[in-house]
């Protein structure tokens, strides 16, 4: 049987420290997730940092395990997007997102779903035109809104300029979330501008490695009254679960919101006592022994208790 998290019970697992050096060596999609929890007083969310790059020459693609960031502030709102697919799509949607927000600070869930869904739609209007339209010498204009007075387009080349925007693929999806007056949030966005709130399951989860680690939130029981060391260690297995799937990245950044507060960034320190708690419950009873080095401190739970209740004060 697998295990679960050490805030439950301390069962063996199958997983070694040394099968957790392997992945960190391996290539490096992409895996964001979202969860409530502290009786849904925080969000946290996690990101992997792996971006991978096309080849434009028809050889493999090329992949980097550290710079990006794909957790983004939205605004003043004290809302944030997570990131995940092509990127520069993204950042494009996140700009015109906060352009949108102006200097709002305390918006709806229902008013971020409407500007988050009319930043995408502009933005895969944009991709639409800089794709199709303008190499064939049209605006968008010219080929929806025609005027009578100019003769009509040829209805074959009518019809291989649809199909050239049917082709046209945004692999891009963005997980957003906050609080307004009514409670915290999470809701995602796909490439078909399609949103889909997420508030009931208490959770969302992204990218290439969303099957391997919403199976893992599933396994792990993962509630939003759970503490939020106890979610934050959940939402770490999970990413870790999708780094078996090639464009996931070792390494990961992360925040946790509360409501009237600034989004938070996890120190280094809290990152590396969670990473090191999962090492230490993740391994065959057969393996050796852990190192100084790889053993969480002895105080480990306390620690990151006291840094739970540092936030949510």
């Amino acid at each position: 049987m697998l295990d679960r998290s050490p805030f439950r019970f301390d069962d063996p697992v199958l997983r070694s420290p040394k099968r957790r050096r392997t992945i960190r060596k391996r290539a490096p999609m992409t895996v964001c997730i979202a969860s409530l929890a502290a009786e849904s007083r925080a969000i946290v969310c996690i990101a992997d940092r792996a971006v991978t790059y096309a080849s434009s020459t028809g050889g493999p693609s090329s992949q980097a395990d550290a710079g990006a960031q794909k957790i983004v502030g939205l605004g003043r709102t004290g809302w944030v997007a997570l990131i995940g697919g092509t990127i520069p799509f993204a950042q494009k949607v996140t700009d015109k997102i906060s352009g949108l927000l102006g200097s709002e600070r305390n918006p709806s869930r229902q008013h971020m779903q409407t500007v988050t869904k009319s930043a995408f739609t502009d933005c895969l209007d944009e991709e639409i035109t800089d794709q199709v339209l303008t190499p064939n010498m049209l605006t968008r204009s010219d080929f929806f809104q025609r005027p009578n007075s100019l003769q009509p387009l040829d209805q074959k080349y009518v019809l291989e300029i649809a199909r050239l925007i049917t082709e046209v693929a945004i692999d891009s999806a963005l997980i957003v979330c906050g609080f307004d007056t009514q409670g915290p949030h999470i809701f995602k966005i796909d490439n078909g501008a399609r949103i889909s709130p997420c508030d009931v399951e208490g959770y969302a989860v992204i990218g290439g490695g969303e099957d391997a680690s919403r199976a893992r939130i599933i396994w792990s029981e993962t509630d939003r009254s759970e503490s939020l060391e106890s979610v934050m260690y959940d939402v770490f297995d999970a990413k870790v679960a999708a780094e078996i799937v090639q464009g996931v990245g070792y390494k990961w950044d992360w925040r946790i919101l509360v409501a009237g507060k600034r989004p938070r960034k996890v120190s280094e320190r809290i990152s590396r006592i969670i990473d090191r708690s999962w090492v230490a419950a993740n391994r065959s009873p057969f393996a050796d022994r852990l190192g100084k080095r790889e053993r969480p401190p002895r105080n480990w739970k306390r620690q990151l208790a006291t840094f739970s209740a540092q936030v949510l004060r």
